[in-house]
């Protein structure tokens, strides 16, 4: 992304995923609890998997914030795919409880690392449309959106 002038609105950041964040938990509430563990929803990831993968995303920022900190460049070569499978793999065991615990609090950590950024990267890292703010937006309301939107279509296709 190419910086333009002016800081960051973090505020408005944060309200716009708080909408959509929203919007994913209407779009699984409903959802019961054998149904919650069942591939399909996206490719064979049943719904707690998409869950753990919108967890790991949200503590993504913190990762990439700290090395932008420390003046290192960020891995061109990372492989998102391989990361998503070993994080979902990872956490294959966890309990729809403990997921959505952790869920909240990588929101909270989310949240709260995008204030910092604010503070601690430059003016140009932060500023709108720098590399902080398409960080912030790809791993917060567009993510949410983006899974929330597959969370429906499945739904629609299992009649629930």
């Amino acid at each position: 992304m190419t910086a333009q002038t002016g800081p960051l609105d973090v505020d408005a950041i944060l309200a716009e995923n708080a909408g959509a964040r929203a919007g994913l938990m209407a779009a699984i509430e409903a959802v019961l609890s054998d149904q919650r563990v069942a591939s399909g929803v996206l490719d064979r990831w049943s719904l707690k998997d998409v869950m753990v993968h919108i967890a790991a995303w949200q503590e993504a920022p913190a990762t990439v914030f700290g090395i932008l900190g420390a003046g290192e460049e960020l891995d061109p070569d990372f492989d998102t795919d391989e990361f998503n499978a070993e994080v979902v793999a990872e956490h294959a065991d966890d309990g729809w409880d403990e997921v959505m615990a952790w869920l909240s609090r990588a929101r909270d950590g989310y949240e709260q690392t995008a204030q910092e950024a604010v503070q601690r990267l430059s003016a140009e890292q932060t500023a709108a449309g720098g590399v902080v703010e398409g960080v912030l937006r790809s791993n917060g309301a567009a993510h949410d959106r983006e899974r929330t939107a597959q969370i429906l279509e499945w739904r629609k296709e299992q009649g629930l």
